[in-house]
């Protein structure tokens, strides 16, 4: 086929794209240098920041350059749409670990101009390049999933029709409705507002233009691995869809709360919608077969304790500044709580943060169940309920420049006035989250992560959905909206966990908080003060493959990535596995290089 009517293949190292005429790449081909320009004359101090970094990177990446790719190797597609340096080296870290041990890896940037990470990517010994503008429908293909998608927005009727959007094998409609719903900071946007329908107008056909991309891409490259950070959303979400859907193997690797650990799982047909915080159902088993001993009891303590202390700046982002611990009759005094009163506390999530990936709701979605449970908290008064705001919202709220807070706004439209046995505990209180578990008595949440941290200080979660920990014997699950309700009517009868329920809770906690962590040692968290403001930043270690093999964090990735055994990076932390278990005796080595 010809280069403006589809794939014509990979010629050498060059991946010929689809649909954009020979004459726009040479054009394109000159474009990275002009966004250099314009990056330095938009702030030159930042650019320069890059620009010492880079050198002083090529330098310890040197040995990477050296290596040379096998005949017949195994392909990987190491996926990097971001030009923010952090992202760019946890990306090509993993790509470093693969061509150490033989792999062949081609980067997808966001565009040809993507001078940033073709800079980078380079300087870790990657040629192989491909922006995935390469792969932009043809025009005529273009007016025909545009008008596709039209009908689809013209006609929905509800938000729950369009969440069950499909489009050749991707989700279009979840990951549509998801962009949408972090636009306009809406837990519940409605297909049938203007606003909403004008959104999806914009932002459903890049959803069909990513699905088609995403085919061609992995007709090019034809990879056996790809490896990525985000999955969801309108570009990444198709991408990862269409590679499941082909059994490609896809490693998702990520920071979720720690700037000095990484988190990996293989995402395929079974784990799509699993959080990549999980940890499965077989790998709890196996701790829990296992004796809960006073260790393991001070390593969890001290999990809480750098949580929720300021250890890890990721994690402080989702508290105020300032919070402190609260005795008991402090917490409740600072509360209003009313004496001899059991305390259950509402645990909101950011009501448009990611809210359709990762379970099943048993409400439509979490305002629907934020307004219900407050519904029954203000007609239940034998107990005193705490609203706690999610503590996201600060950071949120000014990374998109408003100051709105949904759950207000959800109250004062749907529920009114709250009655004396409802308190609100908002995203700036210096209560820290430690407190409340300590001194409050049932939690309330849909999925969240108090529902597996909570249990830990022997209290029962109520949850309205599945999720990453739902059926693993520390949470109060409900199966229908009506179980959940009534179980919210009773709440005053609820009791502590039993035993058993907590050393589950502790051993799933620690299992997240320290297995399914990658501590890094390749890559050392900093953060940059330059041109840009204050950043989040990598910098690269290692300047040998024996200082590689030294640091072992990333080949004991990549080995898990060839023959491990779970869906789920667990780290073979001797003092945390049980003995008998198999994996305590695993000692951590690093071939090749």
């Amino acid at each position: 086929m010809n280069a403006r009517g589809g794939l014509r293949g990979i010629k050498g190292d060059e991946l010929v794209g689809v649909g954009v005429p020979t004459t726009k790449r040479r054009l394109a081909a000159g474009i990275p240098l002009l966004v250099e320009a314009y990056r330095f004359l938009r702030s030159p101090r930042a650019q320069l920041d890059v620009e010492r970094d880079l050198r002083t990177t090529r330098r310890r990446t040197r040995f990477l350059r050296r290596i040379t790719t096998p005949p017949r190797s195994r392909t990987a597609l190491a996926v990097c749409l971001s030009e923010e340096p952090w992202e760019i080296k946890m990306v090509l870290a993993s790509a470093a670990a693969l061509r150490l041990r033989g792999w062949r890896v081609v980067v997808l940037g966001r565009s040809d101009a993507a001078s940033r990470l073709r800079r980078y990517a380079a300087a870790f010994g990657v040629d192989d390049f491909v922006g995935y503008d390469r792969f932009t429908p043809t025009g005529a293909e273009k007016a025909e999933l545009e008008a596709r998608a039209e009908r689809l927005v013209r006609d929905a009727a509800s938000f729950q029709e369009a969440v069950g959007w499909e489009f050749e094998g991707s989700s279009v409609g979840v990951h549509a409705l998801s962009s949408v719903s972090r636009r306009l900071l809406e837990g519940n946007p409605d297909p049938t507002d203007p606003a909403v329908r004008a959104d999806l107008r914009a932002v459903l056909p890049e959803a069909f233009f990513s699905v088609r991309r995403a085919a061609r891409l992995l007709d090019a490259v034809n990879p056996d691995l790809v490896v990525i950070g985000e999955t969801n959303y309108v570009v990444r979400g198709p991408l990862v869809d269409v590679a499941v859907e082909r059994g490609v193997k896809v490693a998702q690797v990520q920071r979720l709360w720690r700037e000095d650990a990484l988190m990996s799982r293989v995402v395929n047909s079974t784990t799509r919608r699993t959080h990549p915080a999980a940890l499965s159902a077989e790998t709890l088993e196996r701790l829990a077969a296992g004796p809960w001993t006073d260790a393991h009891e001070q390593v969890l303590r001290r999990e809480f304790s750098d949580r929720y202390g300021g250890v890890y700046e990721m994690q402080q982002a989702y508290q105020a500044e300032g919070v402190r611990r609260y005795d008991k009759a402090s917490f409740r005094s600072a509360l209003g709580i009313r004496p001899g009163r059991k305390v259950v506390v509402i645990f909101s999530h950011v009501l448009w943060d990611a809210n359709l990936f990762y379970g099943e709701d048993l409400f439509d979605n979490f305002g629907v169940w934020l307004v219900e449970t407050l519904r029954v908290a203000c007609r239940n008064d034998t107990v005193d309920w705490v609203l706690k705001v999610h503590p996201a919202n600060l950071w949120k709220r000014r990374f998109h420049g408003s100051d709105r807070l949904n759950e207000l706004e959800l109250i004062a439209e749907h529920v009114g006035e709250l009655p004396p046995h409802v308190h609100l505990l908002m995203p700036d209180t210096d209560v820290s989250t430690i407190s409340v578990y300590e001194h409050a008595d049932v939690g309330v949440t849909v999925r969240g992560t108090p529902g597996m941290e909570m249990p830990c200080f022997g209290k029962p979660v109520l949850t309205a959905g599945t999720g990453r920990y739902s059926g693993l014997g520390f949470t109060v699950d409900s199966s229908t909206r009506e179980e959940y309700l009534g179980r919210l009517e009773t709440v005053a009868d609820l009791e502590e966990l039993d035993e058993s329920q907590v050393a589950r809770a502790k051993w799933h906690a620690l299992g997240v908080f320290r297995l399914r962590q990658m501590p890094l040692r390749t890559l050392r968290p900093t953060r940059i003060a330059g041109g840009d403001g204050v950043r989040d930043d990598f910098v690269w270690t290692p300047s040998s493959p024996e200082e590689f093999r030294e640091c072992g964090d990333f080949d004991l990735w990549v080995e898990w990535v060839e023959e491990g055994a779970t869906w789920e990076y667990l780290h073979p932390d001797p003092s945390i596995w049980p003995e008998g278990s198999g994996a305590s005796r695993r000692e951590v080595r690093v071939e090749g290089g």
